[in-house]
């Protein structure tokens, strides 16, 4: 029976006829259809896969860029926690769980893929853990580290060099062995300092007796004693300058410092950073308590000018040693004679000790005192402390009169001195008003012009009328009374002719050029030096040999001069002095112009001594002045160059 053909009609069979190649056609159209239907799924499920795939492996990227999320936040809080790193792990869990969360959120298709990301979370999460637990246990160890080696250092900032050993102790496992090395040698550095601290505690204490025994010490290196040595010197010239302000102080306030009370001060021990020396050199001042001559005055203006020179040079500590020795030779040269504030005040002006805070007042009480002073020798030269002799003139007055006026100014500036004190913010208008009122003299005061800079210095020439402030008083001499001096014309072989003040460039020059142009140097056999006139440096340098070597009379560089361009004291005319003609010998010891001691004159037959080398001994003379010796002519001995 031949096959069927039917044929889709509307949904029904129809029975069509067909030719047997017709359906063989058909049918193998329907096979590669079935064929062609079969690739098309084998494709797209091979599609689906990759697409599946690819998927799977986008998620597992993104869970681990969110897992480099979690160990960034992880770094920053371990980073802002360094000092609790058993915080770490806890923050840890709580990342992990926001990781977890994230994961779960993720839709895995096939199981490999379910596997790839189960197994890189844990392999993640097992690193997170250990690397935590490990960078805490090695943040323990640094922070112990840290710790042990700050408090080594602060101990040691606190110089404590036993507790720094201890804090490294303590921590020495979290450290390496060179650190520990490192930190062995600080704190003997440390134990080092504190000997020298300890050290310097004794010498501050009392720094004189301490220099002693540096020599001594046992344990110290040879650069340690040096560096005790250094700062236990300065620590006795800061204390010798408190020790030596505080003299001047007391000699400047109240009723001064009398010897007897400087003796009490120094058996206090007030003194004793001071040098023995430099004591000695105090209480001669302290005994002398005269005007100065006009050498010494030379000499306190070249040392004031030469501190100004050196306070540029020299070190700070170097200055106050330098500072101390001049302060001490200005203080032994003006002793407690109040009538040089100028000096004092230009002295304290150098003081690297000043204290600022009280450097405008003090200031203005020297000022204040430097006035007073100017006015006070106004008036004893305007005889205004002389009314009885109102008429005459200073230099006419006789010793007597001059003293009794120079005790009444004596009494005013003790008085104004007081008020000063008691007003130590007047102003000089003021002080000028209670000199006036005092002095009863409104028109004196009106003559007086604060302007005027001679008179503040000292050099004081009111009225046109040039004034001698340190030569104009004669003082009693020792064991004499006023009447025996005015009697006493013992004179020695030449004093006479000696006294021969005025001959002007007899044996030097007319003016102080040519003088100056004719000095040379002569010395001692000691080292003294003087400058003198060549045409009789050789009398001096004779005279000067036998002295010392053969007489055995010590001459002391420091209070020994010749050449000085002055006037006489007292007189308009030039001293041998400034001719190149006359030397003084220690006026320090022979103060016999002045009334007070006198060495050389206990060796006998001085003046004949003098008189061998051509010179006349200034103790021959009636108005006595046993420290100079000056050549002349008279004697019969000619001049000698060399």
């Amino acid at each position: 029976m031949r096959q069927q053909d039917y044929k889709m009609v509307q949904g029904g069979n129809t029975r069509v006829n067909m030719s047997a190649g017709a359906a063989s056609q058909a049918g193998n159209a329907m096979a590669k259809l079935g064929q062609t239907l079969a690739q098309t799924g084998q494709d797209v499920s091979k599609i689906m896969e990759a697409t599946v795939d690819a998927q799977e492996r986008t998620d597992l990227i993104r869970a681990k860029q969110k897992w480099k999320e979690i160990q960034a936040k992880q770094n920053i809080f371990q980073d802002k926690n360094k000092r609790d790193p058993l915080l770490w792990d806890e923050n840890r869990q709580k990342l992990m769980k926001e990781f977890d969360a994230y994961n779960n959120g993720i839709k895995t298709y096939t199981k490999n893929g379910q596997l790839n990301l189960q197994l890189s979370k844990e392999a993640w999460a097992s690193d997170f853990e250990y690397g935590t637990l490990q960078g805490m246990q090695k943040r323990i160890n640094m922070n112990l580290a840290d710790e042990t080696l700050a408090n080594v250092k602060l101990s040691l900032a606190n110089k404590n060099p036993e507790e720094a050993s201890m804090a490294l102790d303590q921590g020495r496992r979290s450290l390496t062995a060179d650190t520990i090395a490192n930190a062995e040698i600080q704190i003997k550095k440390g134990y080092d300092i504190q000997r020298m601290d300890d050290a310097k505690d004794l010498a501050s204490a009392d720094p004189q007796k301490y220099l002693e025994g540096i020599p001594d010490l046992k344990g110290y290196s040879r650069d340690e004693k040096d560096k005790l040595y250094s700062y236990t010197a300065n620590k006795r010239n800061v204390q010798a300058r408190e020790q030596l302000d505080a003299l001047d102080e007391a000699m400047l306030t109240g009723d001064g410092v009398s010897l007897e009370d400087f003796d009490s001060m120094q058996e206090q021990g007030l003194f004793s950073q001071v040098g023995d020396g430099d004591i000695m050199k105090l209480r001669n001042g302290m005994e002398r308590n005269l005007p100065l001559t006009n050498v010494e005055l030379s000499e306190i203006n070249g040392i004031l000018a030469k501190l100004s020179e050196k306070r540029k040079e020299m070190t700070e500590e170097d200055y106050l040693q330098y500072y101390n020795s001049q302060s001490v030779e200005i203080r032994s040269m003006i002793g407690t004679h109040k009538g040089y504030g100028y000096i004092t005040a230009d002295l304290y002006r150098h003081n690297p000790y000043q204290k600022g805070g009280e450097n405008l007042q003090s200031k203005n009480i020297a000022s204040n005192n430097d006035e007073l002073k100017a006015l006070a020798e106004y008036h004893l030269k305007a005889l205004n402390f002389s009314p009885q002799v109102s008429d005459d003139t200073w230099d006419n007055l006789s010793l007597m009169e001059k003293n009794k006026a120079s005790q009444r100014q004596r009494d005013f500036l003790r008085e104004g001195r007081e008020f000063i004190d008691k007003n130590p913010d007047a102003t000089s208008t003021e002080v000028r008003a209670w000199v006036s009122k005092k002095m009863n003299e409104q028109s004196a005061v009106n003559e007086y012009s604060p302007s005027n800079s001679s008179i503040r210095s000292g050099n004081t020439e009111p009225l046109k009328k040039k004034i001698n402030t340190h030569g104009g008083r004669r003082h009693m001499l020792k064991n004499k009374s006023l009447k025996q001096q005015q009697m006493d014309t013992s004179t020695g072989k030449v004093s006479n002719k000696a006294n021969f003040g005025g001959s002007s460039g007899w044996a030097g020059g007319n003016t102080r050029k040519e003088v100056e142009r004719n000095l040379v140097a002569v010395e001692s056999p000691s080292g003294a030096s003087f400058k003198v006139n060549k045409t009789v440096a050789g009398n001096f340098q004779s005279f000067l040999q036998e002295l010392e070597n053969e007489v055995g009379y010590q001459i002391k560089p420091s209070s020994s001069a010749g050449y000085n361009w002055r006037n006489k004291r007292g007189k308009k005319s030039l001293s041998q002095h400034s001719y190149g003609n006359a030397i003084d010998i220690n006026w320090d010891e022979n103060k016999a112009f002045w009334g007070g001691d006198d060495a050389i004159s206990e060796i006998p037959n001085i003046d004949q001594i003098a008189a061998k080398h051509g010179l006349v001994w200034g103790g021959s003379w009636k108005n006595k002045d046993t420290m100079q010796f000056e050549y002349h002519p008279s004697t019969g001995v000619p001049a000698r160059g060399i």
